[in-house]
């Protein structure tokens, strides 16, 4: 009867440790799969900008270059050869702008949370003192 009853109570033990257990994966599992949208979504707004950037890069330097350097030349009366160099000019300080926003979408640590959360729950449970 005794040792029934012990083993009955150290069952309910193991069981409410596995439920702490499932629980525990559970909430890291959410936890991972909301910060890894997070950072799908920044991976695709620093892609789509540096996208665009190189596109508006390579749009600037081909097809706009001879437009801005008529408009340029007939306007402000300048040479050819700095109506070029202004128009130049433009397009790269934009293009660049764009790659600098992209860039910096990109940058950092990825799913902070997730491993912080990871890392103090490993903490915990490989503690010695933890009972």
């Amino acid at each position: 009867m005794v040792v029934s009853d012990l083993l009955d109570t150290i069952d309910i033990y193991l069981r409410r440790f596995g439920r702490v257990m499932a629980m525990l994966a559970d909430m890291h599992m959410e936890i991972a799969r909301q910060e890894a949208s997070r950072e799908q979504q920044r991976l695709m707004i620093g892609m789509t900008a540096i996208v665009a950037g190189g596109i508006l890069i390579a749009l600037g330097a081909v097809l706009l270059q001879a437009a801005g350097v008529l408009l340029i030349h007939s306007v402000f009366q300048l040479s050819w050869f700095f109506s070029v160099l202004v128009v130049s000019g433009l397009d790269l300080l934009f293009g660049l702008l764009c790659m600098a926003i992209g860039s910096r979408r990109l940058r950092g640590p990825y799913m902070r949370e997730t491993r912080s959360r990871l890392a103090r729950t490993t903490t915990a449970l490989t503690r010695d003192d933890f009972l």
